[in-house]
């Protein structure tokens, strides 16, 4: 559905350390894909600079920020990142007769690097890379060791979930995309979201274009309920603020086996909006989902219990 009237709300490009982090290493992936597409010299930079990573985090967290029903689809309901491309864990395959684990201390030191054993064979090394790292530059300096065959990513490349960042003088575009159907090795549909985001933060919805699902709702944001959860994750008091054509709320809150752990009924004497909060200091700690049911809408939400 197209935006017919563009407006731009103000955001913040300010977050939790852990939204942070989740959205630098999204930020670091189209850093170093465009190394790559433009043949930019970063593409041999095992570390990827700030510079090039932090003005497309800024855009991702002002989206994130924004208070929008776009960005509520985007981030709570699909909760788009994107899957590992050149990052992360890598295996090697070497000459056991002359490969020496020590001669990649200097590199392992240097970047923090756990080797394991016992991957497929013992020719085989396994190494836990942090997901910060060019993965394909890393790779080129483990290939200049004596008796090291070759090396290459642990995982293999699948398709899934995706965010695409383009940078123009006065703002960065970002494209969300969640796909379905035949994922994750070959995913048949896609649906995109497009925003730009300028450099004072500020955030304007484009549109959203791409194939449709009715059942994932998709094509269709007008049909969800309106809903901030803060703060989340969350150790105690979970607040909300949803708007409804309803007077009654049903929350029920789930844990990641299905099993019903906490129901709330919630009204007001009008339609409108509800601002309430609930204690949920007795759940332990862990990953939950929140199912908001007002009128004939509903919709849920990821929660995290700290």
């Amino acid at each position: 559905m197209s935006s017919l009237l563009r407006i731009i709300i103000p955001s913040s490009c300010t977050a939790p350390v852990s939204v942070i982090d989740a959205y630098k290493v999204d930020a670091s992936q189209i850093a170093i894909g465009k190394f790559f597409d433009q043949n930019l010299a970063y593409k041999d930079s095992i570390d990827v600079p700030d510079i090039h990573r932090d003005t497309i985090l800024d855009a991702l967290l002002a989206v994130y920020n924004a208070e929008i029903p776009e960005r509520d689809t985007v981030v709570d309901i699909f909760d788009i990142h994107i899957l590992f491309k050149d990052m992360g864990d890598v295996y090697a395959q070497v000459d056991t007769t002359f490969f020496s684990l020590s001669d990649l201390d200097s590199l392992m030191n240097l970047y923090n690097i756990n080797p394991f054993h016992g991957i497929f064979s013992e020719s085989h090394i396994g190494f836990n890379v942090q997901d910060k790292y060019n993965q394909l530059a890393l790779i080129k300096e483990f290939e200049k060791v004596d008796g090291l065959i070759h090396a290459n990513s642990l995982y293999f490349a699948l398709d899934g979930t995706d965010i695409e960042a383009e940078i123009y003088n006065d703002y960065v575009e970002l494209i969300y995309s969640y796909p379905w159907d035949l994922c994750p090795m070959a995913c048949q549909y896609r649906r995109f979201w497009k925003f730009k985001v300028y450099y004072d933060c500020s955030v304007e919805f484009v549109e959203s274009y791409g194939d449709s699902n009715p059942e994932l709702n998709i094509n269709s944001e007008s049909n969800f309920i309106t809903l901030s959860l803060y703060p989340n994750p969350v150790s105690d008091l979970l607040n909300f603020k949803l708007k409804s054509n309803s007077n009654s709320l049903k929350l029920e809150v789930f844990d990641i086996t299905g099993k019903k752990v906490k129901t709330e009924h919630f009204s007001n004497q009008e339609k409108g909006e509800f601002k309430k909060s609930i204690d949920i200091s007795d759940l332990k700690s862990g990953l939950y989902f929140c199912k908001f049911k007002s009128g004939d809408k509903q919709v849920t939400r990821k929660l995290v219990k700290e």
